[in-house]
């Protein structure tokens, strides 16, 4: 999903993680978003390191 799809569903506030501070992050019930940049492109391990 694009951040203008977002804003067009009435999303605000946006803000890059690295000027957030912690005291700032919402503690109340809401629905939040993470988005990447779009040249972004996960990379996944062959091996499986969780438990």
């Amino acid at each position: 999903m694009k951040r203008r799809t977002l804003i067009e569903d009435g999303f605000v506030g946006f803000r890059p993680f690295a000027e957030l501070e912690l005291s700032e992050v919402p503690q109340s019930p809401g629905i939040y978003a993470v988005l990447v940049p779009d040249e972004y492109e996960p990379h996944f391990l062959k091996d499986s390191v969780g438990g």
